[in-house]
């Protein structure tokens, strides 16, 4: 694994944000999807090199995977979507990158939640291949 960072910049990512975590969140639906997608996971966790590529350090990286097999479409008994929250609110978090919109909740009431606390606390989004800024109204995914 290869632990140097490259130089790629974003216009949303500061240094504050360099200076929290850089959250890689990771959740499939159920067991079924755990056992029988393992290269969706990979996927997912290959978020990890795409937060290094754009300057976290690994000491910076968290993935938070225990949500693993539990349905997106509420937000009962994910203890990492809590935690995630409660990291974002504390101010801990700089980036939270997720593959899909999808792996973080299927529930708009519990995505807008997650999208408040993200604007409150000046945490980007990285989703869909791209960095989204959860204050701009503007952006498609939001709007």
């Amino acid at each position: 694994m290869n632990n140097e960072t490259s130089n790629q910049t974003h216009p949303l990512i500061t240094p504050d944000h360099l200076r929290r975590l850089a959250v890689i969140y990771i959740r499939q639906s159920s067991e079924q999807q755990v056992l029988n997608n393992v290269g969706r996971t990979e996927l997912q966790r290959g978020l990890t090199a795409v937060a290094r590529s754009y300057g976290w350090p690994e000491s910076r990286i968290e993935t938070i995977d225990e949500d693993l097999g539990i349905t997106g479409s509420s937000s009962e008994g994910r203890a990492g979507w809590r935690r995630l929250q409660l990291m974002m609110a504390a101010g801990d978090v700089g980036a939270v990158f997720s593959v899909t919109i999808s792996r973080l909740s299927r529930q708009l009431l519990d995505f807008e939640l997650f999208r408040r606390i993200a604007a409150e606390n000046n945490v980007i989004i990285y989703t869909e291949g791209r960095f989204v800024d959860p204050n701009d109204s503007n952006d498609i995914l939001f709007s």
